[in-house]
């Protein structure tokens, strides 16, 4: 209940050890807490559509979204404190908390997702609440990923198992493959700092200890949804920002995992496919009197990408 202000003045006062249990003690109960709030989701959910004409259970889970708002506030502000690259030694619960927390999102955002559907009548008792916990979730979520973020390659070794950053990684995935149609940023931020954990300091603890094909395959289904999108109607300056950027993605992890794919093998040659059609009609269009996005028929987003990934499939390392 200290005000951050207040935490911030005094930081100076602690010693390293103290800040540690701290914060050693704060991530084990935020495991526990986040872990139960997800959890509560989906129990509310059953109740409310068994009974939604219930003004009772409306205030019930008005209530009990007002709490799960202030949570995601407190998460916010404490991972917002946490510089993992002031601390002398992090505390191991850390991952644990993190991983806890983006499952709780996935939970919050899914929850808003369905909401119409799960208040039926009672809708416009919650509706103002489940937009500022929107709103709050994805604050909090900015947090939580720059603290996981800022972990350095050598605290990483020192202080977690790759069980615990394979845990996280699990929970990022789930985070950015399942809100997508919901609010593409947010798909964006979570992919952003996934493939920053599979690709570049942690990658020796990584290598082998997770579901490679899984996670492809899921990238893959998102660049299709896109691509489908973008062949039905040409697409936005923004549709083409995000659709280069998850073939930027693909080709990263192709790059760094090639050697332990194989269940999505058919999923990536058919998206390729797909590519193929989709630089095709674009270009098609660009020669009639139909509208036309420029940025989609750029050189760099009709060659690039697809070269890239081309090169990388027809490499002696990829096909080894």
């Amino acid at each position: 209940h200290v005000r951050q202000s207040e935490l911030l003045q005094r930081q100076s006062s602690f010693a390293d050890s103290d800040v540690a249990s701290l914060a050693q003690f704060i991530s084990g109960r935020v495991a526990r807490v986040c872990q139960g709030v997800g959890e509560f989701f989906a129990c509310l959910e059953v109740r409310m559509l068994a009974e939604s004409d219930s003004p009772e259970c409306g205030a019930e889970a008005a209530s009990f979204l007002r709490d799960a708002l202030d949570l995601t506030g407190s998460l916010q502000k404490l991972y917002s404190l946490i510089s993992p690259p002031a601390l002398s030694r992090l505390p191991d619960s850390l991952l644990v908390g993190l991983e806890r927390a983006f499952r709780l999102f996935v939970a919050s955002y899914l929850h808003c997702q369905r909401s119409t559907k799960i208040y039926g009548s009672q809708m416009q008792q919650v509706s103002a609440i489940l937009g500022s916990l929107f709103k709050a979730t994805y604050t909090a979520l900015t947090a939580c990923i720059q603290c996981l973020d800022s972990i350095d390659s050598q605290q990483m070794r020192d202080y977690f198992s790759a069980d615990d950053l394979s845990a996280v990684t699990y929970a990022l995935t789930a985070l950015a493959s399942s809100v997508f149609e919901l609010e593409p940023r947010i798909t964006v931020t979570a992919w952003k700092s996934l493939i920053r954990t599979l690709s570049e300091s942690h990658i020796c603890l990584l290598h082998d200890s997770v579901n490679i094909d899984d996670i492809v395959a899921k990238l893959l289904s998102i660049t299709r949804q896109m691509m489908g999108q973008i062949i039905q109607t040409g697409g936005s300056p923004q549709d083409a920002k995000i659709f280069s950027f998850f073939v930027k993605c693909l080709v990263t992890l192709l790059t760094e995992y090639h050697s332990q794919l194989s269940a999505c093998l058919s999923q990536l040659f058919y998206t390729l496919a797909m590519l193929r059609v989709l630089f095709r009609r674009l270009a098609d269009r660009s020669t009639s009197d139909e509208a036309v996005n420029p940025e989609l028929l750029s050189a760099k987003l009709r060659s690039s990408p697809l070269v890239a990934v081309e090169r990388l499939l027809g490499s002696a390392a990829f096909a080894q």
